[in-house]
C-alpha cells in the first residue's frame, strides 16, 4: 500500500471518532460529554448518524474503518404524566382549606353550651346531676366561667387541716358562695356523707360546683350517692364515680378511698 493511502486511512479513522461527537454538546470525548439528554421527563435512545466527512463538502469513503458512529441523542421532551410543570413552579398556597360539613357529624361544642368549658380552666369538669357539676380545683379563668354561667355555690372537699383561706377569697371575689367539707379515707363517715347529700340536694344553692384536689374524694362521695340515694347498681355507680374523678384501680389515695367507700356503704345499707 502506498504511503499516501495509509495516511489517508489513518486520517479517516481519526476523523470518524473525533468528528462523531454529540450533536447537542459537540463533545468528541465520551468521558467529557455532559448529561445532555435532558432533564426529568426526557428519554434517550441510540441513534446512528453519518460521520461528517473530513474533506468538507467533498464526499469521501474511507477504505477501512466504520462509516457510522453511535451516540445518545435526546428524544423530544415530554412532560411526566400527571404533572403540570406550570403548577409545580408555583409557591404553595398559605390559605387555609375551606371547612366542609361532614354528614352525620355534630359540630364541636362552643362555650355557650352547657359543659363545654375548656379542661384547661376547669379540669375534670362534668355534670354530675341536674344543677350540680363536679371537677378538680379550677383555675382563675375557670372561676370566672362558673360565675358567667350562673353558678351560685361551690363545695370544696378538702383534706383535714387544709388552709382554705385563699380558695374562699378567690370564689367570693367573683360573687360565689364558698363552702367546704373535710373528707379523707380515715374520716369518711356517715355524718360526712349526709352533709354532702344535703349540699347536693339543696336546690336554693344551685347551680352548685363540687371539687377537690384530684377527684378521689368527689368520686367516692358520688359513688355512695348513686348507690344509696339513686339506687343504681354497683357497676353503674362505679362507672359514674370513675367519670367524676375516682380511680379505684390506681394505687395510693384513690385505692385507699375506694376501700373506705366500701366499708361505709355496708354501714349505710345495714
Amino acid at each position: 500500500m502506498r504511503p499516501r493511502t495509509v495516511l489517508l486511512a489513518l486520517l479517516s479513522a481519526v476523523g470518524v471518532w473525533g468528528a462523531a461527537g454529540c450533536h447537542t454538546c459537540r463533545q468528541t470525548e465520551i468521558s467529557a460529554r455532559p448529561p445532555c439528554c435532558g432533564d426529568a421527563g426526557t428519554s434517550v435512545s441510540g441513534r446512528l448518524v453519518p460521520v461528517p466527512s473530513p474533506y468538507g463538502a467533498r464526499p469521501y469513503v474511507a477504505p477501512e474503518g466504520p462509516s457510522q458512529a453511535t451516540y445518545l441523542e435526546p428524544l423530544p421532551r415530554r412532560p411526566l404524566p400527571g404533572i403540570d410543570r406550570r403548577e409545580s413552579a408555583r409557591l404553595p398556597s398559605t390559605k387555609e382549606p375551606p371547612i366542609v360539613n361532614v354528614p352525620n357529624k355534630t359540630d364541636p361544642k362552643t362555650e355557650d353550651e352547657p359543659g363545654a368549658q375548656s379542661a384547661i380552666d376547669l379540669p375534670g369538669f362534668a355534670i354530675a346531676r341536674p344543677g350540680v357539676a363536679s371537677g378538680i380545683q379550677p383555675f382563675p379563668d375557670g372561676i370566672t366561667w362558673l360565675k358567667n354561667k350562673g353558678y351560685k355555690t361551690v363545695l370544696h372537699l378538702t383534706a383535714p387541716g387544709d388552709d382554705t383561706t385563699a380558695a374562699k377569697r378567690q370564689f367570693e371575689a367573683k360573687g360565689l358562695t364558698y363552702t367546704s367539707l373535710e373528707v379523707s379515707p380515715a374520716r369518711l363517715s356517715e355524718e360526712v356523707y349526709k352533709k354532702f347529700v344535703e349540699a347536693v340536694e339543696d336546690r336554693e344553692s344551685h347551680p352548685l360546683f363540687v371539687y377537690d384536689k384530684d377527684g378521689s374524694s368527689a368520686g367516692a362521695l358520688w359513688y355512695l350517692y348513686n348507690r344509696v340515694e339513686l339506687k343504681n347498681t354497683a357497676e353503674k355507680s362505679r362507672a359514674e364515680a370513675q367519670r367524676l374523678g375516682l380511680r379505684p384501680d390506681e394505687e395510693g389515695e384513690h385505692a385507699t378511698m375506694w376501700v373506705a367507700v366500701q366499708a361505709l356503704l355496708k354501714k349505710l345499707k345495714s
